[in-house]
């Protein structure tokens, strides 16, 4: 291939490239606070017993706003987690507990209120759009603590929201 066809080619993939940059922005997604929940959990009891807890944090810990949404385009929020330390005893789950407020429309119908389990993999949350604000957000954390359970220790895990075009 002589020097004239590779910057050709070269021309070319840059604005392909360019273009699929440019179509893939999409809508911006907020989340406040920005602090980590962490449930403090103490447990009397008798030494191997398990006792099984389930935690909440406050039903508005988290509230997500979306901005700069294309009024002709929906929008999907889909939520996973990347564990740091984290036993496979617990559960961690999440839920949508208002609409939050602006124009258009937050679903999927029938999913206010309703846990869904957070995997390490992508699962979707809520689908909108148009611009939304103060989504609130729940987490819940439940295992079988003590004994057999899942051992004293600290467990960590970073919940990752990613928003994108439906």
């Amino acid at each position: 291939m002589n020097r004239m066809n590779r910057r050709l080619l070269l021309f070319a993939l840059f604005a392909a490239l360019s273009a699929v940059a440019l179509h893939a922005q999409t809508a911006t997604i907020t989340i406040t606070p920005t602090t980590a929940w962490a449930p403090a959990i103490s447990f009397t009891g008798l030494p191997g017993e398990d006792f099984a807890a389930t935690f909440e944090s406050a039903a508005n810990e988290y509230r997500i706003s979306v901005g700069n949404a294309n009024p002709a385009v929906l929008w999907i929020i889909s939520v996973r987690r990347q564990d740091t330390t984290w036993h496979p005893g617990l559960t961690l789950d999440v839920r949508r507990t208002t609409d939050g407020g602006g124009g258009g429309s937050v679903g999927p119908a029938g999913t206010l209120n309703v846990y869904q389990q957070i995997l390490t993999t992508d699962a979707m949350l809520m689908e909108g759009d148009r611009n939304r604000n103060n989504i609130r957000i729940q987490l819940r954390v439940s295992g079988a603590f003590g004994g057999a359970g899942v051992p004293a220790g600290v467990y960590t895990t970073t919940v990752l929201y990613t928003i994108s075009d439906r």
